[in-house]
């Protein structure tokens, strides 16, 4: 049987999230970011939108909690604040303010740094996702055998110094990087 190894590439929330549903498949999974991870929820400088309150509708806080188990229980505890949609906001329609009413919706409102921190701490309890951080993927390698095949991801480490490759059978790109990966070609 052979080892399926992926890689994703960005440790933002989707990236831990694309994380967790490959562990699924796959043998091992590395997520490279090139931040160093806080041990708490404190600001990174990779999000820009950190220092945001963050609201989190009903669906993905569901979805969230499907993939992280304990995620709910875990932010409610950590003190996220839970929000009756149809209670908690004043919604001006076309035809005027709509009444306040319970209509079930539960939203969860937090900083982005306790959303992180939760997802995070869950995701690492998978025993075969790997973090790496401190660490850039500066280019794709790829093999030409007939056709074009993306095999690793080349890297430069802040700690090791010395740039490395590490190849996998899928590469997943959740850096919000709209171009891609920028310095270096296939």
């Amino acid at each position: 049987m052979s080892t399926q190894q992926a890689i994703v590439i960005g440790g933002s929330i989707a990236g831990m999230s694309t994380a967790r549903v490959l562990s699924e498949y796959c043998d091992r999974v590395t997520v490279i970011d090139r931040d160093t991870y806080p041990t708490g929820p404190q600001e990174r400088s990779g999000v820009p939108q950190s220092r945001h309150v963050h609201a989190l509708l009903a669906r993905g806080r569901r979805e969230l909690d499907r993939l992280f188990p304990g995620f709910d229980r875990a932010m409610i505890e950590r003190g996220a604040h839970e929000v009756d949609f149809g209670m908690d906001f004043a919604t001006l329609r076309p035809t005027g303010w709509a009444p306040r009413q319970s209509d079930g919706i539960q939203l969860l409102f937090a900083s982005r740094t306790l959303l992180e921190s939760v997802v995070r701490e869950l995701c690492r309890k998978k025993t075969n996702i790997e973090f790496l951080e401190r660490t850039t993927v500066t280019r794709l390698s790829a093999t030409k055998n007939g056709r074009s095949r993306v095999t690793g991801v080349h890297l430069s480490s802040q700690d090791a110094g010395v740039p490395a490759t590490l190849d996998a059978d899928l590469i997943v790109d959740a850096s919000g990087n709209p171009g891609g990966i920028t310095s270096g070609q296939c």
